[in-house]
């Protein structure tokens, strides 16, 4: 299986990992590593703190670099299934799941969000009911802000102490950042963190939010129905997530809240839904419903095989016009969407994976 990531990742330029190699440099070098931008066009987008993060990767050579970022995320990711799908299964869930385009697309461009995932997975498990629980969140929020989401639903679910762990956890990154780069910081808090168009464009067919699917379909005026439809996506996951915590399954309410988050987010770009592969993985195990199941094995034939990418030019944008490839070059989006409502619709169901 590594064998097979190093050569899927080999197929790509890893261009996200030269982006986090580019934004490092420009912060030893210059203090600010937002004037980076790379051979493609690409900028770096995270906070300070992960820029500071990335140095290490200064004094590893390219192809060293690469290496560690792909077998490290193969096996972070082997881990975290063996974790959250224990008992004789799991090396075929694993396999499922690093074959998935999600996956692929990480490997092939050196993301970090496999990384993202272990922390919060290890904070909302291991470190459950602890007093450090939040901080790994709390840090993976500093990381990249994205998993602010998931403090969200600690507020939500009044686990307090672990509120308070994960807002001191992503302060100590901010300050860390400050110290790194303090004008850089205040750049990126101030004005660049609600910037959009500086991740990509949004109607790009690889960004399968509800925002990214309304834009391919009608531009721009999509906005007030984009911001509904993105509510309503979280919404329905919160109050799945908060059916599953009753329940104590604190497991799925965290994919669920993934899963919305990847619904809400403006810019959700397929290599971001692996969390919805986990989820899809929940939803298969014996005694679902039968609704929810069909669901996801649906869900689990989009993730293996990516469909929009049939509709993208090189530009990213969705080419045939009709209603299969308008469903096609959105599939992940509406594929969450079915599942959510199916799951309220049957919020005393219980899954559990043991």
């Amino acid at each position: 299986m590594i064998g097979g990531a190093l050569y899927w990742a080999s197929q790509g330029a890893l261009t996200d990992l030269v982006v986090y190699r580019g934004g490092a440099h420009d912060l030893v070098t210059t203090g600010d590593p937002y004037h980076y931008t790379s051979g493609k066009g690409l900028v770096f987008t995270y906070p300070v703190f992960s820029a500071l993060l990335f140095t290490p990767l200064l004094v590893l050579p390219k192809f060293a670099a690469e290496l560690l970022v792909t077998v490290g995320s193969v096996g972070l990711l082997t881990l975290v299934v063996r974790h959250l799908f224990p008992g004789g299964h799991w090396p075929i869930i694993a396999a499922l799941v690093l074959i998935s385009e999600p996956v692929r697309e990480n490997l092939f461009l050196g993301q970090i969000n496999v990384l993202l995932i272990a922390m919060v997975v290890v904070d909302f498990t291991v470190l459950r009911g602890t007093r450090w629980q939040g901080l790994l969140t709390g840090i993976a929020t500093g990381i990249k802000i994205t998993p602010a989401l998931f403090v969200v639903y600690l507020l939500v679910t009044r686990q307090w102490r672990a509120v308070l762990t994960a807002g001191l956890g992503f302060l100590g990154t901010v300050a860390i950042g400050a110290l790194a780069g303090l004008h850089a910081t205040i750049t990126y808090f101030g004005t660049l963190l609600l910037d959009a168009g500086r991740v990509g464009g949004i109607g790009f067919v690889s960004n399968q939010s509800v925002r990214g699917a309304l834009t391919r379909l009608f531009g721009d005026s999509a906005g007030p129905a984009g911001a509904v439809l993105s509510l309503l996506g979280l919404v329905l996951a919160f109050r799945a997530a908060w059916q599953a915590h009753r329940r104590d399954e604190e497991i799925l309410a965290l994919l669920l809240v993934g899963a919305g988050g990847l619904l809400a987010s403006p810019i959700s770009w397929s290599h971001h839904w692996i969390w919805f592969a986990l989820l899809l993985t929940f939803c298969l195990y014996p005694g679902r419903p039968r609704a929810v199941r069909i669901i996801a094995a649906i869900g689990g034939l989009v993730l293996l095989t990516g469909p929009m990418w049939l509709y993208a030019n090189p530009h990213g944008a969705a080419l045939a016009p009709g209603v299969l490839p308008a469903i096609l070059a959105s599939a992940y989006g509406l594929c969450a969407f079915a599942l959510l409502a199916a799951m309220n619709l049957r919020s005393l169901m219980q899954l559990d994976p043991q």
